[in-house]
């Protein structure tokens, strides 16, 4: 990871965590935040590359935002399994 050199915090790892913890919501809600996890895990890895381009802060967010991203796409499959694996029953 690049050394972190700017006062200038990457807008993309803000905006990463916001939508995770959006799509962290919006399981807890709906059960279903695929699209919008998706969404998260891009822009968590626009903001890495923002950041190793920039020298920016943000590293923690980014990760956290890729965190959540990725964790909450696989908790959502691992929940649709039985119901697929019940409907070919």
């Amino acid at each position: 990871m690049p050394q972190e050199t700017s006062d200038r915090l990457s807008r993309y790892a803000v905006a990463s965590v916001a939508v995770g913890v959006l799509a962290l919501v919006l399981l807890w809600a709906f059960g279903a935040p695929t699209l919008v996890t998706a969404f998260g895990a891009g822009l968590g890895h626009l903001a890495l590359q923002d950041i190793q381009r920039t020298r920016s802060r943000g590293i923690a967010l980014a990760s956290v935002g890729l965190i959540l991203a990725y964790g909450l796409t696989l908790s959502s499959i691992i929940r649709f399994i039985p119901s697929a694996i019940n409907g070919l029953n």
